[in-house]
C-alpha cells in the first residue's frame, strides 16, 4: 500500500478543471479516506472494497472534510512556518460550510472520485489488490540486493516516492501571499502537538496492538499524530474564542 499522504498525487491533474465542476477538498480527502480504517482499527476490511465506497468511505470522507475545515484548518495554518502559511492562507479564510450547502453534490462526487483513485492505485500495489490478482506478473519477484521482492511491492515504493514528490511540488508551486506574517507564539502549537503525539501513541500501543511490527508502529504513529493535531487545534480554537 502506498503511503497515505502520497495518494493525493493521482488527483492533482484534476485541479486544472473548472472549479464549478470539482471540489479539491473532496478529491484530496477522498484520496486518503480509505486508509483511515487502518488508523481506527489497525486493519482494513471495508474501506478498500467497492461495496464500502458508499457506506463507509463516503461518510468518513465527509466527516474528515468537516473536521479539517471547522476544527483543524485555522489553528494549523495560523501556526505554520511562513513558507507554508503564505501558500495556505487563502484556504484558512475559505467558508467550507457555506460552500458545502451550495455544492454538496460536487463535494460528494469529488470524494467518491478520490476514493476510487485510492482503491485503483492500491489495486496495483497491494498483495490482495484487484489487479495483482488478475496479472500474475505483479506477483512475480525480482531479486534486489540478494532479496526477492514482489513486483507489486516495488511499484508500491516507487509510486509512494514519486507521489510524495508530486505532492511536495504542488505545495511549493502554490502562489504565496507576500503580505502574510508569522504568528506570534506559534511554537506553543507545535510543542503541544509534538508532546501529545508520543503520549497518545504509547497509549494506543498498550491498548490495541496485539504484537509489535514496523507497520503497526507506523500506523499507530500516524493515528497519534492526527489525533494530536485535532486536540491541539481544538485547544487553540477555544483559546481564540475566549479571547474574542
Amino acid at each position: 500500500m502506498p503511503f497515505t499522504f502520497s495518494h493525493p498525487a493521482i488527483i492533482l491533474p484534476l485541479k486544472k478543471l473548472p472549479k464549478k465542476y470539482i471540489s479539491m477538498t473532496g478529491l484530496i480527502v477522498g484520496s486518503i479516506t480509505p486508509d483511515f480504517e487502518y488508523f481506527l482499527r489497525m486493519k482494513s476490511k471495508y474501506s478498500h472494497t467497492i461495496s464500502g465506497i458508499l457506506w463507509y468511505d463516503l461518510p468518513m470522507g465527509i466527516f474528515l472534510a468537516f473536521i479539517f475545515h471547522n476544527l483543524i484548518k485555522e489553528a494549523l495554518i495560523n501556526n505554520m512556518p511562513l513558507f507554508f502559511k503564505s501558500r495556505f492562507i487563502n484556504l484558512r479564510d475559505f467558508n467550507w460550510n457555506s460552500y458545502f450547502k451550495k455544492n454538496w453534490y460536487i463535494v460528494i462526487i469529488s470524494i467518491i472520485i478520490g476514493i476510487c483513485s485510492h482503491i485503483l492505485w492500491d489495486g496495483f500495489t497491494h498483495r490482495t489488490g484487484h489487479f495483482v490478482k488478475i496479472f500474475p506478473v505483479l506477483k512475480s519477484s525480482i531479486r534486489l540486493f540478494g532479496t526477492k521482492i514482489p513486483v507489486y511491492r516495488i511499484l508500491q515504493h516507487i509510486s509512494t516516492f514519486l507521489g510524495g514528490i508530486a505532492v511536495i511540488k504542488a505545495v511549493i508551486d502554490l502562489p504565496a501571499d507576500k503580505s502574510c506574517t508569522t504568528q506570534k507564539g506559534k511554537y506553543k502549537y507545535w510543542i503541544l502537538l509534538i508532546t501529545a503525539t508520543p503520549i497518545i501513541m504509547f497509549y494506543g500501543l498498550s491498548k490495541r496492538i496485539p504484537y509489535y511490527s514496523f507497520w503497526n508502529l507506523i500506523v499507530n504513529f500516524i493515528t497519534a499524530f492526527l489525533l494530536s493535531m485535532v486536540l491541539t487545534s481544538f485547544i487553540f480554537r477555544e483559546k481564540n474564542i475566549n479571547k474574542n
